[in-house]
């Protein structure tokens, strides 16, 4: 079973008409003489650069005319008539999603000196095109805006929330993770990272939100980006900022054509393209001041932090900080962002009705996450976050409308059913996080490493009377009752530096007042670290210096997607009113897989502890031995001298094979270590380690996982073998044991979509239908009500003999 989710919409809304083309727009309106009646078979063109982009079309015999679909952006919309001065609109704004309404009220040619009147556009004060909540930020806007974020741009219009810049937003009162952002059509995870000089505008839907929108309950941000320009241009930029924070910025973008029609002149093949890096020190200043220790004292601090006090007691020196040991820092230390972005595409004319767009963007960014705790004593700690982020889209559009004049355009323009195209669009996006300690990477028992500790041991024994031997001898003398460890020595590693100054430090202390350390228990108690732990934390309040960063996490999700959408128009003939029905249409599919794999490193050394020696924690009591002239002598060598009170009995280890780790048999077989013999852990050199010694089970560590992961296997490779759900509770290695396979998370996601655009007089609706369909492809509860195991009636009936009512058998 697996659980899947089916929502239908229904949208009827008194708005405008607008334009169903994914990652378009439309331009419409009317061409009329001087008494303001139409002109049939005027041509509109659209002119980009001030040459004719080869979109165009033709007015009917009503004088009105449409255009779609129009990337977003600004356009010079020509009205050409003969006999007529030309008439240009420039600077037209297309939006996503919206129709822009330009009329053409035409001058006869006699009556005007020029050409071609030119009226610079001017955005209505209401716009008549605009159909839901919506509000547009344009490339020129984006420009004086003092951020370059999209999520806080998008912050800047009503209706939206930001708590932070560059933070999540929330869209009229809803949660961060119900927005939805789209780039060039391209559904994305997270927020959008891209240059800000690519981007042409940003729509913030926040209500009335059209059908070929799905899956968002709070609002959608829709980001289209650049296209190719006809002729080329390009820019270059570098800054800086002058404060102690400092803000380094270099962006560049170039456009133009790649490949012309040598017939005509157009362009046939052009790109964009944009990148950005940036380098900020730190990303987030404070507000307030903040504090650091001063310089001398906290290099002092990391190489000694303990003293002993007057009274012969080993201290942390960091509880004896006083605030004139402090000074202001303004900028939070070790938080280094670096960031580099950059966005391509390029525009194929395939002929003068299909269009193919193929582009992408990505993403890279390497810094430090900021830890309160960390920032006065611990700031070289900052765990680092490497994120990678790609995106790439192919776009086909298709227009069946004709684009030529003459007979067979009025033919077309006398047809009820004009502005017919269908859209193809596939897209994939990749997202990688990696957060770690860049120290150590993934070399998991890195983390933690303080250095090698040499444990000695000896046999505890006790005096015990009537002690009975293997063959029913009864003795009175010393018996061994165990192992006790009788000392310990110490061996800095610099791999951590600073934690391993707390133990050579306490070590040193210990000598020099004549303390012997006979035990890793004795090491623990005082202020020195073992391998797999943290300096205490003064007061409670600050992590103190040298302690290690306990994480390792990453994390990816791939998407596919494909996309196809349609829409026409049908036109009531005769009429002088904008009366018309868009239909749109479409249907898409999403298939998401996300991974994850994560390790708290430090607990690794405790596991390990643990697992080690397992089976040899007995006395072997059937083969005692004693030590003559300090050779062993067996009992069941059939030499065994008689025995005395003075005398003492010892034991070899017990080697139970039922009881031992699989950590313990691997690093034996690793070491070349026999099976009854003690293996000191935290003696072995480092390069010993690995994930692989332990089994996924003892990673588990009994349901305190010290590894979790899902799309990967146990030691972090990735999985991708086909997996059942029962897998994880049958698969063994060729060891006999369990492998626990998790596949990765792998949702589908469906839809379809068909919206109905009208007039009705000085009302406009629209009608529109969708279906979602979300799989998220995991097994669910039998009964979701019960989480334990349960007995129907039927069981109750076979199990006890009693009898129940008929067609009850299954009822829970």
């Amino acid at each position: 079973m697996t659980m899947r989710s089916l929502h239908i919409s229904i949208f009827l809304l008194c708005v405008s008409v607008i334009s169903a083309f994914a990652q378009g727009g439309e331009v419409s309106g009317r061409v009329t003489d001087e008494f303001g009646d139409g002109l049939p078979y005027a041509d509109v063109l659209i002119v980009v650069d001030g040459v004719p982009s080869g979109q165009s079309a033709q007015t009917n015999m009503d004088g009105f005319y449409s255009i779609k679909p129009l990337t977003p952006g600004n356009y010079d919309v020509e009205a050409q008539y003969l006999g007529y001065a030309n008439l240009m609109q420039r600077g037209v704004v297309v939006k996503n999603d919206q129709t822009t309404y330009i009329d053409f009220p035409m001058t006869a040619a006699e009556d005007v000196l020029e050409d071609v009147i030119i009226i610079d556009y001017k955005v209505p004060l209401i716009d008549p095109g605009e159909t839901s909540s919506k509000q547009t930020v344009l490339a020129e806007d984006i420009k004086d805006l003092a951020t370059r974020d999209i999520a806080s741009i998008a912050a800047t219009t009503a209706g939206v929330y930001q708590a932070d810049e560059e933070g999540g937003i929330n869209v009229r009162g809803g949660r961060g993770d119900a927005v939805v952002y789209y780039v060039d059509g391209i559904r994305i995870t997270g927020s959008p990272n891209i240059p800000i000089n690519s981007v042409e505008q940003i729509d913030i839907i926040t209500g009335g939100v059209p059908a070929r929108y799905g899956d968002a309950t709070s609002g959608v941000i829709n980001v289209t980006t650049k296209g190719a320009r006809e002729t080329f241009s390009g820019g270059i930029e570098a800054r800086s900022s002058l404060d102690i924070w400092r803000d380094d910025l270099v962006n560049m973008n170039f456009s133009g054509p790649l490949l012309r029609n040598k017939a005509t002149g157009k362009p046939v093949v052009g790109f964009f393209f944009a990148g950005e890096y940036r380098r900020r020190l730190d990303p987030n200043p404070s507000a307030i001041d903040m504090y650091k220790v001063k310089d001398d004292l906290f290099a002092d601090l990391q190489n000694t932090p303990l003293f002993i006090d007057s009274l012969g007691n080993i201290q942390v020196r960091a509880e004896t900080l006083t605030f004139d040991n402090l000074e202001v820092n303004r900028i939070k230390r070790n938080t280094t962002s670096n960031t580099a972005t950059g966005s391509a595409r390029f525009d194929f004319n395939l002929s003068q009705n299909m269009f193919l767009a193929v582009g992408g963007n990505f993403n890279y960014s390497l810094g430090r996450g900021w830890i309160e705790e960390y920032s006065l004593l611990n700031p070289e700690n900052n765990p680092q976050t490497r994120t990678y982020n790609y995106k790439g889209f192919a776009r086909f559009t298709h227009n069946l409308g004709k684009r030529n004049t003459g007979m067979e355009g009025e033919e077309q323009n006398n047809s009820i059913f004009q502005n017919a195209f269908y859209q193809v669009q596939f897209d994939y996006e990749k997202l990688n996080v990696l957060t770690e300690d860049d120290s150590h990477q993934d070399r998991y028992f890195d983390y933690g490493y303080i250095g090698e500790f040499q444990t000695a041991q000896a046999p505890s024994v006790a005096y015990q009377s009537g002690f009975t031997g293997p063959n029913g001898e009864s003795w009175d003398l010393y018996v061994q009752n165990g192992f006790t460890d009788t000392a310990v020595t110490f061996n800095p590693s610099s791999v951590n530096e600073r934690g391993a100054n707390y133990t050579s430090q306490w070590f040193y202390y210990m000598d020099s007042m004549g303390t012997s350390v006979t035990d890793l228990n004795q090491v623990q108690s005082g202020l020195a670290l073992i391998n797999g732990e943290r300096a205490e934390i003064p007061y409670s309040l600050w992590y103190n210096t040298g302690r290690q960063y306990n994480g390792y996490f990453t994390s990816e999700i791939d998407q596919f997607r494909g996309q196809i959408t349609g829409s026409f128009d049908i036109v009531k003939r005769g009429s002088d009113t904008r009366n018309k029905h868009a239909i749109s249409f479409g249907a898409e599919f999403q298939q998401q897989s996300t991974r994850s794999f994560t390790v708290s490193p430090l607990s690794l050394w405790d596991i390990a502890r643990l697992q080690a020696n397992s089976h040899i924690q007995s006395l072997d009591e059937s083969n005692p031995y004693v030590l003559v002239d300090g050779e062993r002598v067996y009992y069941q060598d059939g030499n065994f001298p008689d025995l005395y009170f003075q005398d003492t009995i010892y034991f070899d280890r017990l080697v139970d094979t039922d009881a031992q780790s699989v950590f313990d048999q691997r690093l034996r077989e690793r070491i070349g270590a026999a099976d009854n013999e003690f293996i000191d852990v935290f003696a072995l050199p480092l390069e010993t380690f690995s994930l692989d010694l332990f089994s996924p089970d003892e990673l588990l560590n009994s349901g305190s996982p010290v590894v979790q992961w899902q799309g990967y296997d146990a030691y972090g490779n990735r999985f991708n073998e086909p997996w059942k759900f029962e897998d994880f509770w049958k698969k063994r290695d060729a060891e006999g044991n369990y492998l626990r396979p998790i596949g990765a998370y792998r949702p589908t996601y469906g839809a379809f979509f068909i919206e109905d655009k009208f007039q009705l007089k000085d009302l406009t609706f629209r009608l529109g239908l969708r279906i979602d369909r979300y799989d998220l492809n995991q097994a669910v509860l039998r009964d979701p009500l019960i989480v334990e195991g349960f007995q129907s009636v039927g069981d109750v009936n076979y199990l006890y003999n009693v009898s129940n009512y008929a067609n009850a058998a299954d009822v829970p």
